[in-house]
């Protein structure tokens, strides 16, 4: 005990200390060092991790930093770091502070051969919103034409801790893809194995994961990207033909996915039954990215029209791809019979007539913003350099909603709607949607998957503005009107050189309210049991 006392004193004395050991004669520099990650002037949920970064300079033989606060500290706290620069804070220390405070003040000390330099403060601005304490995500080599190693795990987002909820080894090498849980909900999850132990996977709340084939002659692949109906008793699937391929001379997106044959399909869970409707099952159009309102009266989705197929038969796929644009568009739902509702489609923003194309619609579960990636053409944002994330106000569109209708033969049929607000002149225009601002004007960012957080208040998307090449998660704060704040990166004991190690890209992030009920054991358990085949497929 005695021992142990003598070592906390000698630690304490050593974190006072370290203020002495900056002289009098230090040269202030007006511009910032660089920092990894970018911490500077960030807003952070109140129950976040430590967010520790690295001080990057090719001089600097020590960093000294004073944290400051309003409350819970009665003078500076004082860390310090060698040349690694590696700035790191105790979680006990972080998890006292942030509760009491709107924000935390950092002032950096570096020390190069011959001097020592004092750099600007900035600040941790700390929001009262907390964050959903879990995200999951898949791990995968950027290229996507690997799977012979890949993960699904489970991170908290109030410190460093990960589990695997997947592992492919466990699983004889199968490819687990769209894992997608109930807007948070870690009871209700659906992810998709191929090749090996192949099907659906389906954990409904009842703790029990159900293998489903939903392959059918009328659909042959089955269900792709799916949405849950928040009754939880509907699973809306679009089923696709996956085209991947790989660019001779686009060096920048490397390989490309686009989608063919697109339809959208219902599962009822508790009937065990496929239903499909010509409403949003069409020939002529293709259907992709389904998701549901809060109140699960209205699917948002992404259709194309299906462009002509001379191209595709050819095998000239970089042609073809780059005439599918998609339009973001949504139908109503009759919940109680669990079928879409006719002459209800509305296109919202018309990617044909914009020259752009929409992709991944993702409502907040408060109902009140829509946030989709707009790019320059095909599916896959991920892929796309030029991917920007976009909101839309729910909530002006309804106050303002002027449903005009139009002779839509072409590029719509008659049956759609298009979607105008009011402007204050009285005049009409398209619905308005707004960049979000994310802190990256390049053509390299890809600013693609996202996922609201329970209480609406955080955004997660996954970007590659660091490298143009790997996918991280980061995370930005959205106020009650709309504004968003300087994203911050997935928060890691020691982020430099833990991303820089991590030739893996984090695919689909998405937010977990609680610990995930299954686990990787039970995964590898579930795709030994035998298959559900649906009863029957209820063409409407």
């Amino acid at each position: 005990m005695k021992t142990k006392f003598v070592i906390i004193i000698i630690i304490a004395l050593v974190a006072v200390c370290c203020k002495t050991d900056i002289p009098d004669n230090v040269r202030f520099e007006p511009c910032r060092p660089l920092f990894n990650p970018d911490v500077a002037d960030i807003t952070v949920p109140v129950n976040i991790a430590p967010v520790n970064f690295t001080v990057e300079d090719t001089l600097l033989q020590k960093v000294v930093v004073e944290l400051t606060a309003a409350h819970g500290l009665e003078k500076p706290y004082i860390t310090s770091a060698g040349k690694d620069g590696l700035v790191q804070f105790p979680l006990k220390l972080w998890k006292r502070l942030l509760p009491q405070n709107t924000s935390l003040t950092l002032r950096v000390f570096v020390k190069h051969p011959t001097e020592w330099i004092e750099y600007p403060a900035f600040n941790y601005y700390i929001s009262p919103d907390s964050i959903d304490p879990f995200i999951s995500y898949r791990l995968i080599e950027p290229s996507y034409q690997m799977s012979n190693l890949l993960t699904t795990e489970e991170r908290c987002l109030e410190n460093y801790d990960k589990r695997n909820i997947y592992d492919n080894v466990l699983n004889e090498y199968a490819c687990v893809n769209c894992h997608t849980y109930d807007r948070s909900n870690p009871n209700r999850i659906v992810f998709h194995l191929r090749f090996k132990q192949n099907g659906t996977y389906i954990s409904d709340g009842t703790g029990h994961l159900s293998r489903v084939d939903l392959i059918s002659k009328r659909f042959p692949q089955g269900g792709i990207y799916p949405a849950w109906h928040p009754s939880g008793n509907y699973i809306v699937f679009s089923t696709n033909i996956a085209i991947p391929f790989v660019h001779s001379a686009d060096i920048v997106r490397r390989t490309e996915v686009f989608d063919s044959i697109g339809d959208i399909i219902i599962y009822d869970i508790k009937k065990n039954i496929i239903i499909t409707d010509s409403t949003i099952s069409r020939e002529d159009i293709e259907e992709t990215f389904p998701h549901f309102t809060p109140d699960g009266t209205r699917l948002f989705y992404c259709r194309s029209i299906t462009p002509p197929m001379e191209e595709f038969e050819k095998y000239d796929f970089v042609s073809y791809s780059k005439k599918i644009r998609y339009s973001l568009a949504s139908i109503d739902f009759d919940t109680a019979k669990g079928t879409f509702i006719k002459g209800s489609i509305r296109i919202w923003v018309d990617g044909q007539k914009l020259g752009k194309t929409v992709s991944i619609p993702r409502v907040s579960p408060d109902g009140r913003y829509l946030v989709f990636c707009l790019s320059d053409h095909g599916t896959f944002p991920i892929r796309h350099p030029e991917s920007d994330l976009y909101m839309i106000d729910l909530q002006d569109v309804a106050k303002n909603e002027v449903l005009k209708q139009g002779s839509f033969a072409e590029p719509y049929p008659h049956e759609t709607k298009t979607i105008y607000v009011r402007k204050p002149d009285g005049s009409l225009s398209d619905v308005v949607y707004t960049p979000l601002c994310c802190g990256v004007n390049d053509t390299t960012s890809t600013e693609s998957y996202h996922s609201w957080s329970k209480n609406s208040r955080w955004l997660m998307f996954s970007s590659k503005r660091e490298d143009g090449l790997y996918s991280r998660p980061f995370f930005t704060h959205i106020d009650a009107d709309g504004n968003n704040t300087k994203p911050f990166k997935l928060p890691q004991k020691d982020p430099a050189n833990f991303y820089l190690l991590l030739f893996k890209s984090f695919n689909v992030p998405e937010f977990i309210s609680g610990h995930a009920n299954i686990t990787d054991k039970e995964t590898a358990k579930a795709g030994k049991q035998k298959i559900i085949y649906p009863e029957k497929i209820v063409v409407l």
